[in-house]
């Protein structure tokens, strides 16, 4: 549904007192000029849902995250609360899936501000290394800010690649605190170490706690 909407658009969820159920990740494959906004809707894996190891890398490579973004510029998400549900899924059994609230490959010029990122099956938001991790090809100039990360199964949040992070007024708390896996860490910045030639750089945090 996502990828026939046409880029510039606003998708609007509009908040209700139930939620928005997820089967299945939202994959946004090059997409450009989108902007995803609520007014406090909450997006939410269904009890029981399978968490899927997919390892046709890099095209199904955590689909079922919340929102996959691959290969995507300009995207801003804004008022959501992403909710994986790991309470009520059972993780995926010989590691993590990297299923995330958030999952960013290869993506340039992203905005998530006022999200709530709990229960994630891997980390609220990971930012992956795409398939070489060039310049042209890391994640590039990602701004989150005013946050709250709570409960994600491995990292709040992981930074593997990405170039100018930017990451102000969160709060990150309970990492791992149910069905958690290692490292555990409200912030996980760790280099690809297959790809240390183009390691994390410029990343900018202020007012977290």
């Amino acid at each position: 549904m996502f990828n026939s909407i046409p880029d510039g658009s606003t998708i609007k969820f509009e908040k209700t007192n139930k939620f928005y159920g997820l089967t299945k990740g939202i994959n946004l494959l090059a997409r450009n000029n989108l902007t995803i906004e609520s007014n406090g809707a909450t997006i939410k894996f269904l009890d029981g849902v399978d968490d899927v190891f997919m390892n046709n890398f890099p095209h199904e490579f955590a689909n079922d995250s919340i929102f996959k973004l691959f290969n995507c510029n300009c995207i801003k998400i804004n008022n959501l609360t992403l909710d994986g549900n790991i309470l009520n899924r059972i993780p995926f059994s010989e590691h993590e899936s990297q299923n995330s609230n958030i999952f960013l490959m290869s993506s340039h010029n992203v905005t998530i501000t006022n999200c709530n990122l709990i229960n994630g099956m891997t980390d609220g938001i990971c930012l992956f290394r795409s398939e070489s991790s060039e310049n042209n090809k890391s994640n590039k100039n990602i701004v989150i800010d005013n946050c709250y990360f709570d409960s994600n199964r491995r990292n709040n949040i992981s930074i593997i690649d990405g170039n100018n992070v930017k990451l102000v007024n969160c709060e990150l708390i309970n990492a791992g605190k149910i069905k958690g896996t290692l490292p555990m860490g409200n912030i996980c910045i760790e280099s690809d170490n297959a790809y240390l030639k183009y390691p994390v750089k410029d990343v900018f945090i202020d007012n977290c706690i």
